[in-house]
């Protein structure tokens, strides 16, 4: 006798959830202060890892960030495209509270996508001196791995790797580019992943906030306080009227904790990145 597949089975409204939910624990899980030391100027802002550790972790949980999510909830191709598809269609813009959100997406994307160009970068394993080029998402996505993995499970960056030093030496190999991995750390995430950290958190923070927005009305509509429950225990007793959509008790799940988020607001205030750190790269 054959058994039905276990399948998760979840509404259009309930997969939304799921993605805004999943955005807002990721960014707060890289863009707060037990990872991140802010400097005092949110006008001017400069972010520094705390520790070697700090910076380690947040490397790898933006590269998470911008890889695809699990299929049940996006066919995308990382959770800010499925942001982006989110602005295309939403289930919750009651009151044209979509484009912060869709701007900070946008904004993110573009920058993400900005080809950059870096010259005389020396690399000591293959004794070679080179002019290099790649887009800023594949920085983030080769240091990121770099910091998750052994170099035995690197595989599909050092193909990464050896496309961007074959447009300067065509007849580079494989096996010569597994020396460069520790190189290329050394000069992009060391160096240059942390000249971009405070406008990567910039525009992570920015788009946190824009959900924020978005759902704010949906939050008000739906946040409920009992009353005599509440007077009863001395502390205020609620709960959420759920959308007529969300029927599913993993949807239902999700939309309590999503509801959760926005009562609870983002960790940081909004900033905007020093000059400083602006502009090259």
């Amino acid at each position: 006798m054959r058994h039905k597949k276990d399948e998760i089975e979840l509404s259009d409204i309930e997969k939304e959830i799921s993605i805004l939910l999943a955005a807002i624990q990721s960014i707060k899980s890289m863009v707060n202060r037990e990872v991140l030391m802010f400097s005092n100027d949110f006008n001017s802002m400069e972010i520094k890892p705390n520790t070697l550790s700090s910076s380690t972790l947040f490397s790898i949980l933006l590269v998470d960030f911008i890889s695809p999510p699990n299929n049940t909830f996006s066919k995308a191709r990382s959770y800010l495209d499925a942001l982006s598809q989110i602005c295309q269609n939403p289930n919750f813009n009651h009151n044209n509270t979509l484009p912060a959100l869709r701007n900070a997406v946008e904004e993110f994307d573009s920058w993400l996508s900005h080809e950059a160009h870096f010259e005389n970068i020396w690399l000591p394993s293959i004794n070679k001196e080179l002019n290099l080029s790649m887009k800023r998402e594949d920085l983030i996505y080769i240091c990121g791995n770099i910091s998750k993995h052994n170099q035995l499970r690197l595989d599909r960056v050092v193909g990464r790797i050896l496309k961007i030093l074959q447009k300067e030496e065509p007849n580079l190999k494989t096996a010569e580019t597994f020396p460069v991995i520790n190189d290329f750390y050394e000069w992009f995430h060391t160096d240059i992943f942390h000249y971009h950290l405070t406008k990567i958190c910039e525009h992570l923070n920015n788009i946190i906030w824009g959900i924020q927005a978005y759902l704010m009305p949906e939050f008000n509509r739906s946040y409920t306080v009992k009353e005599a429950m509440s007077k009863k225990s001395g502390i205020e007793v609620y709960e959420y009227q759920y959308p007529k959509n969300v029927i599913s008790t993993l949807g239902q799940f999700y939309y309590w904790e999503l509801m959760n988020e926005i009562r609870a607001k983002p960790y940081i205030n909004r900033f905007q990145t020093s000059k400083y750190l602006q502009g090259r790269y």
